[in-house]
C-alpha cells in the first residue's frame, strides 16, 4: 500500500517513512478534508454578496 493511500481511518500507511514525512503526510490529508469545505464557502460567496 502507498503512503498516501487511505484506510478506513483516513490515515495514510506511513509505517516505512521517517517523522517529517509522517507529519508531511497527515498534513496533505488536512488540507484534503479541509478542500471542499473551503470549496463550498467559495462557491456560495459570490450568492450571498449583496448587490449594488
Amino acid at each position: 500500500m502507498a503512503w498516501w493511500s487511505y484506510d478506513c481511518g483516513r490515515k495514510p500507511d506511513d509505517a516505512g517513512l521517517s517523522s517529517f514525512m509522517q507529519r508531511l503526510a497527515r498534513a496533505y490529508l488536512n488540507c484534503l478534508e479541509g478542500l471542499p469545505i473551503f470549496g463550498g464557502l467559495i462557491a456560495v460567496a459570490p450568492s450571498s454578496a449583496p448587490s449594488r
